[in-house]
């Protein structure tokens, strides 16, 4: 598991290079949620159907936040 600070660092550093972003073995997404919040596109992969499980709850609970916030 990456520290969210130290995503969001790989995020911003990464998004300098291109605005689309494929995360494979992205597991439950921390980094995948990071690199959202700084890339046009995010491909997010994983063959572990638990993970990805959790992956969509993780992001639909990001994406409440951020719909809340406005």
């Amino acid at each position: 598991v990456t520290p969210e600070l130290v995503a969001h660092h790989q995020a911003a550093r990464c998004s300098k290079v291109s605005s689309v972003i494929v995360d494979a073995c992205c597991g439950v997404g921390g980094n995948t949620i990071a690199f959202s919040s700084y890339c046009h596109r995010v491909i997010a992969i994983d063959v572990d159907p638990l993970k990805v499980f959790f992956f969509a709850a993780a992001f639909a609970l990001f994406l409440f936040y951020l719909c809340s916030v406005y």
